[in-house]
């Protein structure tokens, strides 16, 4: 990391307070939801209980189970996830992160507004459009501030090349304030009537389901899945023409057949079902490929609920495709099986994912190791089992139901009877899936305490920091913990000297660097948890040790240069002297050389040089030339 980043600060962690603030929250709401959903179910055991409590009826109880689990847990870490998505996909900071916070806390003010509202009977009878009519200004103003945000952040993204993910994550938070406001207009500021009303509350409701929560859902998926698996998407025009066949037709299906409606709505409801449904099948089609029979590595905790959650959404996509057929829903209309087809929707595919999308980007966003995976794998059985068991309950007990309903010798408080048995039933799911809200919340408060309570960012740690008159950055980790080298002790190592800067010979400091070359790893690697961790807290609560003074380390000498080897001169031949008796009689060189000048042949060879060079005759003229030095 250079020195310009760490001033700058990691985008993740600059604007960090309002994504932990919606995802803890959300976290709360979906506590109180379930809470208030197994108090409705324990009323199929004992109807006489908590009769005589008008603001605990069934039916006010029930809106406000809707607007908790939808808007307070669903579409609140939606947001979120959005949110962090566009930041860690963009490598850019949240824009505005105090205003963002600011928005925050007026969505929770609207929700707890709006379920206090629902209890006292001010609630509508919208199916996932439940708010009072005071409270429709207060969520809007707080969503377009949130939503708002992050599409100018997206805006002014670092990578300018998008990913799949950030398309789905965009058209999501641009299309629930358009069927939002479409809908408080015409169904709370200027109520329509008839048909169109019915038409109006079945088409927010399946785009919030489908688009809405639906599209974060299947961004946080095309980003986690091919980053788990390192390998990148098998065919982006396939994800491409499945993104638009889904928000073209998905938001008109859902209007099954049968309805009190004219007979063209709900077949043109069913074709455009099948268009989603094929949009479903090419994700799923993407998805089997991108893995390339790796998926065994998505059976690791943590990665578990992102595979649950893939699977989900091809049931749900591929069982809606068959239920909007007019032979099947005469059989599954008005009975537990479009409940079960919502639970694995909402709950088998957008839970799941949210779950899956927090455990990864938590620590990342809190600079902390994570949590251990009996935590995570406890966590997941657990939601996994009760999702899973009131699932099989509603359908199953829905398709016995429907049956039943076609049989004219059958009474109808024999069905009334049998149906209330298979509610008696979902208790145990919904117990089961409580106790694993529970265990989410403690999963995230002990992600969140071992930062802000027992961590760097802890106030006492600040505090002893600042009594100490130290810095508190300096209690800091220069590097997160999962860019640290895991700290390996080995018995009987010496450990090696250390060498002043600039000892070494810059030659050696070349060949090092040319043999052992720095790649930087890829942009999206799941980076390795440390070995040890070491907090401030556990150092200040161990006995303070005695300063020994480190003994000084002798600098090593630098190595005198090597002296360049002169070559020694080669000894002088030695003359060897001849008597004259054994010389012949030669003539000096200088002499024959004198006589060789003499002689005519070297006089012309003499004259040929002095004599200037001849130019060449044209090629026509060669014949005359040769006629003329003849004759000469």
């Amino acid at each position: 990391m250079s020195e310009a980043e760490k001033k700058q600060g990691d985008p993740e962690q600059a604007g960090r307070l309002p994504v932990l603030y919606l995802i803890w929250k959300s976290a709360g709401w979906l506590l109180v939801g379930l809470l208030l959903a197994l108090l409705n179910s324990l009323r199929w055991h004992s109807p006489d209980w908590l009769s005589g409590v008008a603001w605990l009826s069934y039916g006010r109880v029930e809106a406000a189970v809707s607007v908790a689990l939808t808007y307070g847990f669903g579409l609140q870490l939606a947001l979120g996830v959005g949110i962090w998505l566009f930041v860690r996909t963009g490598k850019t900071r949240l824009l505005a992160p105090q205003y963002a916070l600011l928005g925050a806390v007026f969505w929770n003010l609207a929700i707890l507004i709006a379920v206090i509202g629902i209890l006292a009977g001010h609630g509508s009878t919208y199916r996932l459009f439940e708010l009072p009519a005071y409270t429709v200004p207060v969520v809007l103003v707080a969503y377009l501030i949130l939503g708002g945000l992050a599409v100018a952040t997206f805006r002014q993204r670092q990578a300018r090349e998008t990913y799949v993910s950030q398309w789905f994550v965009l058209a999501a938070l641009l299309w629930f304030p358009w069927i939002f406001v479409t809908a408080a207009f015409f169904l709370h500021w200027y109520p329509v009537r008839g048909v169109v009303e019915i038409v109006i509350a079945g088409w927010y409701a399946t785009g919030l389901k489908t688009l809405v929560l639906g599209g974060v859902g299947l961004g946080a998926l095309f980003y986690l899945i091919p980053l788990w698996l390192q390998r990148p998407l098998h065919s982006r025009p396939m994800a491409f023409f499945a993104f638009w066949l889904l928000y073209l037709f998905g938001n008109g299906a859902g209007i099954l057949p049968g309805t009190t409606l004219p007979a063209w709505i709900p077949a043109l409801s069913t074709a455009m079902g099948f268009f989603a449904g094929f949009a479903v099948l090419l994700v799923g089609i993407n998805f089997w490929l991108t893995a390339d029979r790796r998926w065994r590595e998505l059976r690791q905790p943590g990665i578990r609920f992102a595979t649950v959650a893939l699977a989900s959404f091809l049931a749900a996509g591929l069982l809606t495709t068959i239920n909007s057929l007019s032979g099947i829903s005469a059989l599954t209309q008005f009975t537990l099986v479009l409940d079960g087809l919502n639970l694995l929707t909402m709950g088998g595919f957008f839970v799941m994912t949210m779950f899956a999308s927090v455990y990864y980007l938590l620590p990342r966003v809190l600079n902390d190791r994570g949590l251990g995976d009996k935590s995570i794998a406890g966590h997941f059985w657990l939601a996994a089992v009760g999702l899973g068991y009131t699932v099989a309950v509603l359908l199953g007990g829905g398709l016995i139901q429907g049956t039943m309903m076609h049989d004219p010798q059958i009474p109808h408080n024999s069905i009334t009877g049998f149906v209330v048995f298979f509610q008696r039933l979902e208790t145990l799911g919904l117990l089961l899936v409580s106790g694993a809200a529970v265990w989410y919340l403690v999963n995230i408060a002990r992600l969140g305490c071992s930062t802000y309570c027992c961590g760097t960012d802890a106030p006492a740690v600040r505090w002893a920091a600042w009594l100490s008159a130290e810095s508190p950055s300096r209690l800091r980790a220069e590097t997160p913990p999962w860019e640290a080298e895991p700290l390996v002790l080995t018995a009987g190592k010496p450990e090696e000297p250390a060498v002043e800067a600039g000892a070494e010979d810059e030659s050696e400091s070349e060949d090092r660097a040319a043999a052992s070359p720095v790649t930087p790893p890829p942009e999206e690697v799941e980076r390795p948890r440390p070995a040890v961790r070491r907090t401030v807290s556990a150092a200040r609560k161990a006995p303070a040790a005695k300063k020994v003074a480190p003994k000084p380390i002798p600098a090593r000498k630098k190595a005198p240069a090597a002296k360049k080897a002169v070559p020694k001169p080669a000894p002088a031949r030695k003359k060897t002297v001849t008597p004259p008796s054994a010389r012949k009689l030669t003539p000096a060189p200088a002499v024959k050389k004198a006589a060789a000048k003499t002689t005519p042949a070297a006089k012309k060879a003499v004259a040929a040089k002095k004599a200037p060079p001849r130019k060449k005759a044209p090629a026509a003229g060669r014949k005359q030339v040769r006629r003329t030095a003849r004759r000469s």
